[in-house]
């Protein structure tokens, strides 16, 4: 079935899932969204929800063996702009 344009593909659903959810749900998503994509090669909405992924991921205690995930989520825009807006002048 073919979905408009807007909808999200299938490695999308598992990220989101992934992102979003608790228990096994979120660890059946992780898994099978990690088996499935190339990480340095995701699509720009993927890398926006990273961070996201990430702290659900330490939540959950789930361990990404590859640490891939951690360094793409704090080296994404949303990261850059917490730590960014977080540091302090170095002039204050």
């Amino acid at each position: 079935m073919d979905h408009p344009g807007w909808y999200p593909t299938r490695q999308q659903e598992l990220l989101l899932r992934a992102a979003l959810l608790d228990g096994d749900s979120a660890r059946e998503s992780w898994k099978e969204w990690r088996s499935a994509i190339d990480i340095d090669l995701i699509d720009l909405g993927s890398q926006r929800l990273l961070p996201l992924l990430y702290r659900n991921l330490n939540r959950l205690e789930i361990e990404d063996p590859s640490a891939d995930t951690r360094t793409k989520a704090f080296t994404s825009w949303p990261g850059i702009r917490i730590r960014c807006c977080s540091a302090k002048s170095p002039l204050s």
